[in-house]
C-alpha cells in the first residue's frame, strides 16, 4: 500500500484512521477526505469525514461513496448568513449570500462538513493509511461556510474522539438541540441574535431615546438603569 504524509496530501486525497479506543465504533475506521479551497488563504489542512460501517476498509470508488459524511457543525437556519463585517457591509453581505441555495433540515438546521486539521511533530501517524485519489460526491445538502474562520478546527491526535461525538451528536440526533422545546428555544434565541447584529444601531438610539444611557456614553450619570445589553 502507498505510502502519503498529511502535510503532503492533495485535492481529494483519501485516509482511513482506525478507531482504537473503547467505544461502539472500536475496529472501524474514519475516513479522511482532503478537501482544498483556493479561494482561501493556508487552507492546505481542509478535509471532510465519514465513518465505516464495520471493520472493513473500504477498498474501492463506490464503497468510498455510499458512507455517511460526518456532520461537523450546526448552524441555525436564522443566523445562515453570518458571520458578517462592518456594519455598513452588512446589506451587501446579506445581499450577495443570499444567492446561495440552502438546504435546512426539519428541525431547520443547516449542518457545515469541512474542517480544519491542526498537525503537530508529536504526533504518531503510524495508524494512517493512504487509500488514493478519490472525487467522491460532497454532501448533498452541505452548509459551506463564507469564510475560513467559521471552520472548526480539530486537533490531530484529537480528531477521532471529536469526530465520534460529532457524529453521535448530529447524525444521530444526540444533541439537546432536537428535542422540541430546546429547539424553539435555540430558534427563537438565533432570531433575537439576528435582529440585535442587524438593527444595532437602531436599538441604540431607541434606548437613549428612552433615557437608557449605556456606561460608555457621555451622558450616563450612574443612574439605576441597567445597561439592556450587559
Amino acid at each position: 500500500m502507498v505510502k502519503k504524509l498529511l502535510k503532503e496530501s492533495e485535492q481529494n486525497d483519501v485516509f482511513a484512521l482506525k478507531i482504537e479506543n473503547e467505544s461502539p465504533y472500536k475496529g472501524q475506521y474514519i475516513i479522511l477526505i482532503k478537501h482544498f479551497n483556493s479561494e482561501w488563504q493556508d487552507s492546505n489542512m481542509l478535509f471532510r469525514a465519514k465513518l465505516t460501517k464495520n471493520k472493513t476498509i473500504p477498498e474501492t470508488y463506490e464503497e468510498l461513496e455510499e458512507l455517511e459524511y460526518i456532520k461537523i457543525k450546526c448552524i441555525t437556519y436564522e443566523e445562515r448568513f453570518l458571520p458578517l463585517s462592518e456594519k455598513a457591509l452588512d446589506d451587501i453581505l446579506i445581499k450577495e449570500r443570499s444567492k446561495t441555495k440552502f438546504y435546512p433540515d426539519e428541525y431547520n438546521y443547516l449542518y457545515q462538513y469541512v474542517f480544519q486539521l491542526s498537525l503537530s511533530k508529536k504526533d504518531d501517524y503510524n495508524n494512517l493509511i493512504y487509500l488514493g485519489n478519490y472525487e467522491l460526491s460532497t454532501p448533498k445538502e452541505e452548509y459551506y461556510p463564507f469564510v475560513k474562520e467559521a471552520v472548526d478546527l480539530i486537533l490531530y491526535r484529537d480528531v477521532i474522539e471529536n469526530l465520534l461525538s460529532y457524529y453521535e451528536g448530529l447524525n444521530q440526533k444526540g444533541y439537546l438541540i432536537y428535542d422540541p422545546a430546546h429547539c424553539k428555544k435555540v430558534h427563537e434565541q438565533a432570531a433575537i441574535h439576528m435582529e440585535v447584529l442587524l438593527n444595532y444601531d437602531k436599538i441604540i438610539t431607541l434606548n437613549e431615546e428612552k433615557g437608557i444611557k449605556r456606561k460608555n456614553s457621555l451622558t450616563y450619570v450612574g443612574g439605576e438603569d441597567k445597561d439592556p445589553f450587559e
